[in-house]
């Protein structure tokens, strides 16, 4: 078929059913689907699998093959052929956080804006590749390829759900596009280590912390209940910052706000486990003790790049290792624990990383606890594919964008011959001001018209793996 004429009959179909696609959208947003504690038969909790069997039935709707895999993860398949072209999006999100102005899990469309968590990660592309496979249904466009697309349910913690998929399935997709970043292609993604680290046992001020809520989201709360300290002198030490104290049941509680982002682009965000510690070390009711270990957690935290853990690195594919402090919270001890979320570069060994961050923190009299890695993904950006699918988002979209790695963690570390391939277009402006709307961000939100834009080059780019492929 004429090129100009499929594009033609594409946008006739996705007018269509525009209402249609925002609908499903936010009968997905409207479940909280925050990957939690085991339930039987339902290994992320009752939110997830509910959300799995939603996203199932509007699968089965649409007349694919749906299938519930355990509540690990579900599939919808179409076609026959032996060979399949997969397509991996998740349903769990991050919890909503913070700060919100529209409500987090009810779909708002403002203008031309859709709001709510999940809407740009990953739900709203979980329906787009799904409407991408929809439309070569409809449309009768002959695939020498089975398509297959994978909606797992703990991409935002472990991938665990992703390891289950490998673990099970009978053959792997030629090749695989994951619908979970931005557009053109991400070719690589830097390796990701998370840490506890555990400050030495207290018996100073501190009573309790918390802080945060997720480990790969900037803390955008934290605060320290204190004792032994009278509320007028906090007041008066914490006048002019943007600290709050306030009097809880014969203690003091004070509380540091900061600016919430996804941990694989911290520039900008301001963490409140840091402004907490950096204030509060140098405060004159606080115990030397105490005021040593939380100048050191402030150290930590001093910059974006590893420099205060001694694990700053970078490399030509991925540039500079970046960290955050995702959660704060205190033990029975008294000791404070902190959990670090690490992004470092492709061509670093995260063992290297670990030992580099142990030998620091253990200088100080801290202790590393619960490392785990997740080794990064790299997927040759010489190979034809690449250009390819670079060449078909530019000539759609008028961009003129180059494939490019990130630091974001996607199933394409785990997943064989696959890239990271939108659904989310570079640069454009968001509604809000900064620390707004974009994914792990309050006010979490997606453009309409690049939302349907990036369903008619899913379906360009099927076309053409199916051709290369």
């Amino acid at each position: 078929m004429d090129k100009t004429a499929l594009s033609a009959q594409i946008e006739a179909f996705l007018q269509a059913r525009e209402q249609e696609i925002i609908d499903h959208i936010g009968t997905l947003v409207a479940i909280p689907s925050i990957s939690g504690g085991a339930e039987p038969g339902k290994p992320y909790g009752s939110a997830c699998a509910a959300a799995l069997d939603t996203a199932l039935s509007i699968g089965a709707d649409l007349g694919f093959v749906a299938e519930n895999h355990r509540y690990y993860y579900g599939s919808l398949h179409l076609g026959d052929a032996d060979e399949e072209i997969g397509f991996f999006t998740h349903l769990d999100v991050v919890p909503a956080g913070n700060n919100w102005n529209y409500p987090p899990f009810q779909c708002t469309r403002q203008g031309e804006y859709l709001i709510g968590r999940g809407v740009k990660d990953d739900k709203g592309p979980l329906v787009m590749v799904m409407y991408a496979m929809a439309c070569i249904k409809e449309l009768g466009i002959p695939l020498q390829h089975s398509l297959h697309l994978v909606m797992g349910c703990e991409e935002e913690q472990n991938m665990s759900d992703i390891m289950y998929y490998l673990e099970h399935t009978e053959k792997l997709p030629v090749f695989s596009l994951i619908a979970d970043g931005q557009f053109p292609v991400s070719y690589g993604e830097k390796g990701m280590l998370t840490a506890d680290i555990l400050s030495p046992a207290l018996n100073g001020n501190i009573v309790a912390a918390e802080g945060g809520s997720v480990s790969n989201v900037v803390a955008d709360h934290a605060s320290l209940l204190v004792k032994n300290v009278a509320y007028e002198q906090a007041r008066e030490y914490l006048a002019g910052s943007n600290l709050q104290v306030q009097a809880e049941g014969g203690y003091i509680r004070i509380t540091a706000q900061g600016k919430s982002s996804h941990a694989a682009a911290p520039q900008g965000s301001i963490n409140a486990i840091y402004l907490l510690c950096h204030k509060l070390a140098g405060a004159p009711f606080m115990t030397p003790e105490d005021s040593r270990v939380l100048s050191h957690i402030a150290s930590f935290l001093s910059d974006y790049y590893g420099e205060g853990l001694n694990i700053a690195m970078e490399d030509e594919y991925t540039g500079k290792l970046t960290h955050i402090a995702g959660i704060l919270s205190s033990r029975n001890t008294g000791a404070l624990q902190v959990n670090f979320n690490i992004r470092y570069p492709i061509c670093a060994q995260g063992e290297e990383v670990i030992r580099r961050l142990t030998d620091k923190v253990t200088s100080l009299g801290f202790t590393v606890e619960k490392t785990a890695l997740n080794p990064p993904g790299f997927f040759d950006p010489h190979q034809p594919v690449v250009q390819i699918l670079t060449d078909i988002y530019n000539e759609i979209s008028g961009d003129k964008e180059v494939p490019y790695t990130e630091a974001a963690a996607t199933y394409a570390r785990k997943i064989p011959n696959s890239v990271c391939f939108g659904p989310h277009f570079p640069n454009r402006r968001l509604p809000f001001a900064d620390g707004r709307g974009n994914e792990h961000m309050p006010d979490e939100c997606i453009y309409i018209t690049d939302m349907m834009t990036a369903i008619k080059i899913y379906v360009f780019a099927l076309l053409a793996i199916d051709a290369l492929y």
